[in-house]
C-alpha cells in the first residue's frame, strides 16, 4: 500500500498497535469523500448556420474532501482514545474527538486528517476551511493529528515500536521526547481516571 505522506504511514503504525491491543475495532485509509461543493456549470447558445443550439460548460469543477482516516472505536477505547464530541468535560485531554455512529449501536467513530509539525504550503489553512464546512455542511468533526519527531500523537500518546527505526536504514531514530510504549499510555491513563 502506498502513502501520501510518510506521517500517514507512521500513524497507520500507530494504529496497527491499538487494534492489536484491541481498541479499534476498523479502521480505513482514505474513507468515502464528502462532497462539499458540486460542480457550476452554465449554459449558453452556440449559433449554428440554420439554428441555435444550447450548450452547457463548466465553470467551477466539484469541491470534495477525503480525509486521511477513518476509525471505528471498541468501546473500551473510550476515556483512553478517544472522548465522545458531546463530552464538554475532557475533550482536550484525550487525543480523539469521536461521533456516535448513525446505525443505534452506540458505537463511535473518528474522522483523521493526518498533518505534519511544518508544512510548506497553505495546507492548514485549507484544512481549517474544510473542517469547518464538513462541519457545517455534514454534521461530521474532522479532528487534526499532528505527527512529528518534536511533538504530537506520538509524544503525547505513544511511540509505535516501527517508528523508532528510521525509515530506510533502519538505524535508532533520533526522538526529541521520551517515547513511552502502548502500555505505558494505557496504564497512565488508567491511573488518571482511577484518581
Amino acid at each position: 500500500m502506498s502513502f501520501d505522506s510518510p506521517e500517514e504511514l507512521w500513524f497507520r503504525w500507530w494504529i496497527d498497535e491499538v487494534v492489536e491491543a484491541g481498541y479499534i475495532y476498523s479502521y480505513h485509509y482514505h474513507p468515502e469523500p464528502y462532497l462539499l461543493a458540486p460542480a457550476f456549470s452554465y449554459k449558453y447558445d452556440k449559433h449554428l448556420k440554420t439554428k441555435t443550439k444550447i450548450l452547457e460548460s463548466n465553470l467551477l469543477a466539484p469541491h470534495i474532501y477525503t480525509p486521511d482516516y477513518r476509525i471505528d472505536w471498541h468501546k473500551n477505547a473510550e476515556g483512553i482514545f478517544y472522548n465522545s464530541i458531546r463530552d464538554r468535560v475532557n475533550l482536550k485531554s484525550i487525543p480523539f474527538v469521536a461521533q456516535e455512529t448513525e446505525d443505534g449501536y452506540n458505537s463511535y467513530y473518528s474522522i483523521v486528517e493526518i498533518k505534519a509539525y511544518f508544512s510548506k504550503f497553505h495546507a492548514v489553512k485549507e484544512f481549517s476551511i474544510n473542517q469547518k464546512w464538513i462541519m457545517q455542511k455534514h454534521g461530521v468533526y474532522v479532528h487534526k493529528i499532528i505527527i512529528s519527531n518534536i511533538k504530537g500523537l506520538f509524544k503525547y500518546t505513544f511511540c509505535p515500536g516501527k517508528y523508532l527505526l528510521t525509515d530506510k536504514a533502519k538505524k535508532n531514530r533520533t526522538l526529541h521526547f521520551e517515547p513511552r510504549t502502548l502500555e505505558e499510555y494505557i496504564h497512565d491513563n488508567m491511573q488518571k481516571r482511577n484518581g
